[in-house]
């Protein structure tokens, strides 16, 4: 069975070699669970990369996707019409999410949900929230590319890189500790801030998993 960095590369997901290498934190925390059937939603969908590797490395498992496919049309990307897909087209941010999220898929709980959607700390805080409650007991939460503004390199970073320099005004100290503060009233009794070294130079950003 092919690896989760093998499969990344394979359908050209950026989650592997291409840049951010989150393959080593997947990897050691799925593999034991990689054959059970599971409901995993993934949050962010753009062309289907990542939900294509999902369906490849958990055979078993049902996919759920959100997006709001302004950038690719959901008719144009092939995977989602995979019988073990399932999507819906919303803004995870609108606090109407939740009844559109019972409206398609009845008492669902996710075993593990992946927010690969909006990553400005705003976006990011409201995506928790209307997401949050549908995570099972045991399941995980797993939020990518969060910049820590308390760190000095990553606030230069973001006024060095081409694409966040042009959302800067979505991150700042004052909206990561909001964010960040949001999160662990979530909770019930732990959550786990895990470091991602996507170019092995510098922590310029991390993944978040929250655990109920």
């Amino acid at each position: 069975m092919a690896t989760l960095l093998e499969l990344f590369d394979e359908y050209g997901c950026d989650k592997g070699s291409l840049k951010h290498r989150y393959d080593r934190i997947y990897q050691p925390q799925f593999i034991a669970i990689k054959d059970e059937p599971l409901n995993i939603l993934e949050i962010g969908v753009f062309k289907g990369a990542s939900v294509s590797v999902w369906l490849k490395y958990f055979p078993n498992a049902t996919i759920y996707c959100i997006d709001i496919f302004d950038r690719v049309a959901a008719e144009d990307i092939e995977v989602l019409r995979d019988e073990r897909v399932n999507w819906i087209n919303h803004d995870t941010t609108a606090s109407s999410l939740a009844g559109a999220i019972r409206t398609a898929w009845p008492d669902i709980k996710f075993d593990i949900i992946v927010d690969d959607g909006a990553h400005w700390h705003p976006a990011i805080k409201d995506t928790f929230v209307n997401c949050f409650p549908f995570l099972s007991e045991s399941g995980s939460y797993y939020i990518e590319d969060v910049y820590n503004m308390d760190l000095p390199h990553v606030a230069e970073h973001i006024q060095t890189d081409s694409w966040l320099k042009k959302q800067s005004h979505r991150f700042s100290v004052a909206l990561w500790n909001e964010m960040m503060y949001n999160i662990t009233q979530h909770t019930v009794e732990h959550f786990d801030l895990t470091l991602s070294d996507p170019y092995d130079i510098i922590y310029d950003s991390y993944i978040i998993k929250v655990t109920q």
